[in-house]
């Protein structure tokens, strides 16, 4: 079995797209919120946590009850909700409204990547390239955060790569080689339990990535701002 066959790049490429827009959008909505926001923008940065944790939570602990036609239905519509809650909260400026579009906009990213992680799972348990393709995945990711910021269109980015992902959530619907099933009448033997303690770590080192790279971005944010090349809107203007 290839490492890159054509399952295994539409998977990476999903995973890639949704860490991107897991790293920009928290960072991008921070970086909003400290301009438009000031003295609520430490409270909204964890909330902001908080939601997505929540969307996370809810799918991983009650996903499992939901049939494969279900679970890709969901995936399209969390797809389609976050683009346009991500949309909206760009183009407006109430406080109101932005604090709920990026409640919605960070639940649902939680709701996609507990998915996306679940459907990793199921695809490539027991193949041995977990770990490489979430590492590729993830570089992946933090290149085109990169480009973003450079190119001076954080805002465009988030919404083209929201439209991919629409586009792959919809492809993986008709995808017969990508499955949403979780197949619960394999026993689990030593090799599947190796497997799933690597994709555990996988995980983990994931989360904690995200994390720092999240932290990372805020204080480039905030330098950002404080030198005046960097809008309301997140262009960034380099001088």
């Amino acid at each position: 079995m290839k490492m890159l066959n054509r399952k295994n790049v539409i998977l990476m490429i999903s995973f890639a797209l949704l860490m991107f827009e897991c790293m920009t959008t928290l960072t991008f909505l921070d970086a909003r919120s400290a301009v438009s926001t000031a003295e609520s923008a430490v409270g909204l940065h964890y909330s902001n946590y908080l939601f997505f944790l929540g969307g996370y939570i809810v799918y991983a602990v009650l996903g499992h009850q939901l049939n494969a036609g279900n679970r890709k239905s969901l995936f399209i519509a969390f797809s389609l909700l976050y683009l346009l809650t991500i949309a909206i909260s760009q183009a407006q400026t109430s406080v109101t409204v932005f604090f709920i579009t990026s409640f919605l906009a960070t639940s649902f990213l939680g709701f996609l990547g507990s998915i996306m992680y679940s459907l990793m799972a199921v695809n490539l348990a027991g193949s041995g390239f977990t770990g490489r393709l979430t590492a590729i995945s993830q570089s992946l990711a933090m290149l085109l955060q990169y480009v973003a910021m450079k190119s001076n269109h954080v805002s465009l980015f988030l919404i083209v790569s929201g439209v991919v992902s629409l586009m792959l959530a919809l492809y993986l619907k008709q995808c017969k080689e990508i499955s949403f099933e979780h197949d619960s009448s394999k026993a689990l033997n030593i090799g599947a339990n190796k497997s799933l303690k690597k994709e555990l770590i996988a995980a983990v080192v994931l989360i904690l990535c995200l994390e720092f790279i999240s932290a990372f971005n805020d204080g480039f944010y905030v330098r950002l701002f404080a030198s005046g090349k960097i809008d309301l809107y997140g262009t960034i203007r380099l001088v």
